[in-house]
């Protein structure tokens, strides 16, 4: 089992490819709920209640306290698994950005 976190956040001073140190802006800052994952992709939820989606182009920083598998997509279709997406270490933060609309789906096997 895995708890994973995720804050959302519109920056300054970053291209697409990264080039700049990234700023954060605090007042842009939406948390996402946290998410208990075991056995099955889930996508993440809205504090609200729901399936989260990106309101517009930013970056998402997420952390987990356990090795999990995730993915950044349509809500539709995304789904994250052992051998598709990215693979998080725990306690650690991960950047990555997204476009509005995406969605995150979270695996831990």
């Amino acid at each position: 089992m895995a708890t994973v976190t995720a804050t959302f956040f519109t920056v300054r001073n970053r291209t697409d490819w990264g080039e700049t140190m990234p700023t954060y802006k605090g007042n842009s800052a939406e948390r996402i709920a946290n998410l208990t994952t075991d056995g099955s992709s889930q996508i993440m939820q809205d504090v609200g209640g729901g399936n989260w989606t990106a309101p517009r182009a930013g970056y998402v920083r997420i952390s987990a306290d356990a090795v999990v598998d995730g993915a950044i997509g349509d809500p539709a279709s995304v789904t994250a698994s052992a051998t598709t997406g990215f693979s998080l270490n725990a306690d650690r933060d991960y950047d990555f950005s997204v476009d509005a609309g995406e969605a995150i789906a979270i695996f831990k096997a």
